[in-house]
């Protein structure tokens, strides 16, 4: 089975949807899956090969862990 596949960054959210292509019987999935943190929308990647669906969504710079340097006085 072979799919067009479409998908795009919500608010909070990956939406992919999926058309069954050649029809008939037309055929649809359609999912909305809630992001953890926030991503960096610009470096995002997809790769639809042998059935497969690769979604890579890398953290967006403020998402990720920052160091905090803690001072001591003794």
């Amino acid at each position: 089975m072979k799919c067009a596949l479409d998908h795009g960054l919500e608010a909070h959210g990956l939406k992919v949807n999926c058309e069954r292509v050649p029809r008939p019987p037309p055929r649809e999935f359609s999912d909305v899956l809630t992001l953890p943190a926030e991503v960096d929308g610009k470096k995002a990647e997809a790769s639809y090969v042998n059935g497969i669906l690769t979604i890579t969504l890398p953290k967006a710079a403020n998402a990720l862990p920052k160091a905090i340097k803690v001072s001591t006085t003794f």
